[in-house]
């Protein structure tokens, strides 16, 4: 039995041991410095908002990619103005208590008021979604922080946020003043931190188009290097990437390289947003190989950090290159493992495997099935963003085109038109291409060739010559078919032209992503023969050897042999001494427990003497006190034996067998009291009793005389209507030694005659010596009893303490 528990310990050890080690994440991030993390939170809010194309606001990618990294919301912003003092301070912006930060602000002075206050700045500003009342939030500490901060550094900070502040408000041409202002604040050759940081961001608030904008990121670029300020320049590098990326993704390409080579330099592990990114680019430009590559390193990046921020957007990345390639069961089986995350993650990252799953299904059935799972979907998860309501909409209208439900495909193709007709040109990637090649290829088809013409000519004017051969293909067929139609043969030959070029790009594509496969299944084939080879040879070494080890085994094993029979003779020797040791030790705790047991039958039979003796001198002392009523004279002898008997009970439910927890009975002997007189409606009792174990010898004393203080009050408190009467009972110790029982009530009181007037005042005195306390009787608005004991110690301990050393303590009889 002991051995089971052992071990069931152990394995509980280990179980604690394995739950409480950090999680690999943890790990991670627990060797970043503070710029590291400052980073990872903008690197990965900026990635989330570019791939949601806008479904999510900046501020909330930034403060998602917090709250999954455990960091401080204010953390990505406030760079220039924390100090480790304001710890608490940001803390509670952490938990949305601004209020108790305005507070402390309010009380402070000098930097630290100008500090606290732009915190609450950063705070509103940086607010999920749009409400004007966290932009006048923002203006009114922004302005208090200009009377607080005078100094010339201050005023540039309040100048950059007010930029900000402006920027949000609409006012972008006010915004973007302020931060050229504090940009050109600086010396034109200087080189500082707010510098360079002045210039990104008004590099930041500047239209893509705006050839400025890269120049200033390039300047922040350039400073941030110079200044040896590695992570800001990386950030700044991103934000080329992200410029780069709009203008013409190739020109991304090169930049990707040279950020995952700052951040590997520096021990930035978190690589995967831009081995996303490119990968997303090389598929784009029907660049396959080098796609599902990039995708592989984006994995073993977040296996290697612990971190699965991306793992259903890289799920989706990987699916959709397997079902540009008829891959179908490994683009549903990618697919799939994204969709699984549905309750791990924001329906946004897991929701593209999703659409992209439905169009795979639809292609592969009559679109029925495909429709009925799809809705099956949205009824529980119905899409959250613009992007998702698109999608959701065009797998829709393609399901009932495979199903030949012509109208109501075009009913849903329309609305999938007139939602990307209004997307900015940054967010147009190739998913919106596909919706105007698809659509447009409805139309033809419908012979509406005017209409479909115009679809696929905007797609290809979208697609700002990316080469996304897929596309390129399926489109210039289709133009090619209706110039034929139009009877225009030499644009119907030129598109045909283009038709080829990219069909033989395609043909050429898939030779090389099957070439792939195959080398990865030789490769595969070759490791496994030369395993096979490796070991035969090893066998024929084997051969030679194997004599020359049977005669060592043989030598050996003889000894261990001698050794283990040795060892087997010795514990046995071991075990009859410990078995002689415990016989010894049991037989020894068998004697103590018998003469416990005599000593505890000694002190049941005490007991029961001594509480008959009691019972005895109660009713001869009512039997000397003669009364008209002898029923009243027989209750309140009842009760006077009940509280001995409740005593006994108490005594006999609980492991202590000797003494009797005043908090419990006292509480119940009241409860007795009340519906033995039917007063629980007529008088309020109030106990207020100290958990206090009191001796038998003492239990039984406190019992009586609170039977008869609270039978007295009941009868004689009361004898006519009195507001709210009540009898309030305590016992509590008024030091380590000394304990003090009180009954008052509010009645007409006592009469000043002698102090004992009759049985009950009688036995509650004599009681009172023989618990060698004191009593003490007040009269004033009612009466108030007194008594004052110390209590004994407990019979158990004092039986622990000389056990085996004569007869136990003696109880006390009742003595008047």
């Amino acid at each position: 039995m002991q051995k089971t528990l052992l071990i069931c310990l152990m394995a509980l050890c280990c179980c604690y041991l394995a739950a409480a080690q950090p999680t690999r994440l943890y790990q991670t991030l627990k060797h970043y410095n503070e710029p590291q993390k400052r980073l990872l939170t903008k690197n990965m809010g900026r990635f989330i908002y570019m791939v949601f194309q806008g479904q999510w606001d900046l501020d909330s990618s930034v403060q998602y990619a917090c709250h999954v990294y455990g960091i401080n919301r204010q953390f990505p912003y406030d760079e220039m103005i924390y100090d480790p003092g304001l710890q608490q301070e940001v803390e509670w912006l952490q938990q949305r208590a601004p209020e108790r930060v305005a507070a402390v602000a309010a009380q402070a002075s000098g930097e630290r008021k100008t500090r606290l206050l732009l915190e609450l700045v950063i705070y509103y500003l940086h607010q999920t979604g749009k409400d004007s009342a966290d932009l006048d939030n923002a203006k009114k500490y922004l302005t208090a922080a200009r009377t607080a901060g005078t100094t010339e550094r201050w005023k540039t900070e309040c100048d950059a946020l007010q930029g900000e502040l402006l920027y949000q408000q609409g006012m972008m041409d006010e915004g973007e003043k302020l931060f050229a202002a504090v940009a050109n604040r600086f010396a034109p050759k200087e080189i500082s931190q707010r510098k360079a940081m002045a210039f990104h961001q008004w590099a930041l608030h500047l239209p893509f188009s705006d050839t400025l904008r890269l120049q200033y990121l390039e300047k922040a670029f350039h400073d941030y290097q110079q200044l040896g300020l590695k992570e800001q320049a990386i950030e700044v590098l991103s934000d080329i990437v992200t410029y780069n990326f709009i203008i013409d993704y190739r020109l991304a390409i090169p930049k990707l390289a040279e950020v995952i080579a700052l951040e590997q330099a520096t021990g930035y592990r978190h690589t995967m947003d831009n081995y996303f990114v490119r990968s997303y680019i090389h598929t784009v430009g029907s660049d396959y190989i080098p796609a599902l590559n990039d995708v592989d390193s984006c994995m073993a990046v977040m296996t290697e950090t612990g971190d699965s921020l991306l793992y259903s957007m890289v799920c989706a990345r990987r699916g959709s290159v397997y079902e540009f390639f008829a891959e179908d069961a490994k683009a549903y089986e990618w697919f799939r493992k994204g969709i699984a995350r549905m309750n791990l993650e924001p329906q946004e990252f897991w929701y593209k495997n999703f659409t992209q799953m439905t169009t795979s299904l639809a292609f592969d059935s009559s679109g029925g099935k495909a429709l009925s799972w799809m809705r099956t979907i949205v009824a529980r998860y119905p899409p959250q963003g613009g992007m998702d309501k698109i999608s959701i909409d065009y797998g829709t209208g393609y399901c009932y085109e495979k199903m030949g439900q012509m109208k109501d495909a075009e009913r849903y193709y329309t609305k999938v038109l007139d939602a990307i007709s209004g997307f900015p040109p940054e967010h147009v990637n190739g998913s919106i291409l596909m919706f105007y090649l698809v659509i447009g290829r409805f139309y033809v088809n419908q012979q509406q060739y005017i209409k479909g013409r115009q679809l696929l000519e905007k797609g290809l004017a979208l697609s700002k010559g990316n080469d996304f051969i897929h596309f390129y293909q399926k489109t210039y067929q289709l133009l090619s078919k209706l110039d034929a139609i139009d009877g225009n043969y030499k644009a119907a030959y030129e598109h045909q032209q283009q038709f080829k070029f990219y069909s033989d790009s395609m043909f050429n594509l898939r030779q090389r992503f099957q070439m792939q496969e195959l080398n990865v299944q030789y490769e595969t084939t070759k490791k496994d023969q030369d395993i096979k080879f490796l070991t035969q040879e090893g066998l024929l070494k084997e051969s030679d050897l194997q004599q020359a080890r049977l005669t060592r085994n043989i030598v050996i094993g003889s000894l261990a042999l001698l050794a283990l029979m040795a060892g087997l003779l010795y514990n046995q020797f071991r075990v009859k001494q410990r078995s002689a040791r415990a016989i010894g030790q049991k037989n020894k705790a068998l004697q103590q427990l018998v003469d416990e047991k005599q000593w505890l039958l000694k002190e049941v039979h005490h007991r029961v003497k001594n509480n008959l003796q009691t019972i005895v001198s109660l009713l001869e002392l009512q039997s000397n006190y003669g009364q008209n009523d002898p029923l009243s004279a027989i209750q309140a002898s009842q009760n006077r034996i009940y509280a001995t008997s409740l005593l006994h009970q108490k005594l006999y439910q609980d492991d202590n067998k000797s003494s009797v927890d005043m908090r419990v009975y006292l509480p119940e002997l009241i409860n007795y009291l009340q519906d033995a007189f039917e007063t629980r409606q007529k008088i309020r009792f109030e106990t207020v009793v100290d958990s206090i174990d009191l001796d038998i010898s003492q239990a039984v004393p406190i019992g009586i005389i609170v039977n008869e203080t609270v039978t007295n009050a009941i009868k004689h408190a009361f004898p006519r209507e009195i507001l709210h009467p009540a009898i309030i009972i305590t016992l509590s110790m008024t030091d380590k030694v000394q304990a003090v029982l009180q009954v008052a009530d509010n009645g007409v009181g006592m009469p000043a005659v002698r102090k004992q007037q009759g049985l009950g005042l009688e036995l509650v005195y004599g009681l009172a010596e023989d618990l060698n306390g004191t009593v003490e009787i007040t009269s004033s608005e009612g009466t108030t009893m007194t008594i004052r004991f110390t209590p004994k110690r407990d019979l158990s301990k004092e039986y622990g303490n000389r056990h085996g050393n004569g007869e136990p303590e003696r109880m006390s009889t009742l003595t008047i």
